[in-house]
């Protein structure tokens, strides 16, 4: 429960109330209105906590995310038990397509708490599409580009497709650090888990090892672009000469580059 701003049938304000912070979601316009008043709700929640980014989904792309990751398993609750043949109470799972989304979605309003058992359900669902979607950008990494795309008709945000994929590569890894530094790493110079963390080419925080003469790092940082992908140069032949033409980091700067193109 968290302060909640009322607005009346013309968006002006009316009061703010004690009340639900997904409430708050409902007094815009459903698009991006009612994001950023999802935004404010947030923020104040966390004592004025900036929040940079929004992404709402639709539940009806529950089961286009699910299987963007290779599905997610789960240990059926006993609120599920007989709900679709393969739901056992106790049985463990992999969920694809509309069971995901019935897993997620379902809720028997006659039994008294079917509410919070729901929620239990659904904190079970969300912590093992974390544990698949790891998986999955650990393989690949361009499968988050691909899931931006799968989902972006179902989706209202202002994060961009390569701030996106951008996210998903400052997640802790350790293992995975620790293995691009072995690759990295030569007989005469060494690198440490530590240099294999980017904040982007903007930020103030670079491994010198790995960004203190990039030419890629130095032209960005004279340009206001996200990233290369805004660039009326790209491809340029730095990109092409420091990542590689057919490299799996320009591909992925060519995917995002095509949806700017589209939003044209």
């Amino acid at each position: 429960m968290t302060d909640v701003d009322v607005y009346d049938g013309n968006g002006e304000y009316v009061s703010t109330v004690k009340s639900q912070i997904a409430i708050q979601h409902g007094f815009g316009n459903g698009m991006e209105e009612s994001c950023e008043y999802q935004k404010k709700a947030v923020a104040n929640l966390f004592y004025q906590l900036p929040i940079h980014g929004y992404a709402a989904v639709n539940m009806s792309a529950i089961a286009t995310i699910n299987d963007a990751v290779g599905g997610v398993e789960v240990t059926v609750p006993p609120d599920l038990d007989g709900f679709q043949e393969q739901f056992t109470e106790g049985k463990r799972v992999y969920l694809l397509g509309e069971n995901a989304f019935w897993f997620v979605k379902y809720r028997d309003t006659d039994i008294f708490g079917s509410a919070d058992m729901r929620l239990e359900r659904q904190k079970q669902y969300l912590n093992g599409f974390i544990r698949s979607a790891k998986r999955a950008v650990h393989k690949d990494a361009s499968v988050v580009i691909d899931l931006y795309q799968a989902v972006r008709p179902q989706m209202v945000t202002d994060i961009s497709p390569d701030e996106a994929v951008y996210l998903a590569s400052v997640r802790k890894d350790t293992a995975g650090q620790i293995r691009l530094a072995d690759e990295y790493s030569t007989d005469t110079y060494k690198f440490s888990k530590e240099d294999m963390y980017c904040l982007g080419c903007h930020s103030d925080t670079v491994s010198q090892k790995m960004c203190g003469d990039c030419e890629i790092r130095l032209c960005g940082t004279k340009k206001s672009y996200k990233s290369c992908a805004e660039c009326g140069g790209f491809p340029c032949s730095a990109l092409e000469k420091n990542l590689g033409d057919n490299s799996d980091n320009l591909n992925r700067l060519r995917q995002i580059a095509a949806e700017y193109k589209k939003e044209e």
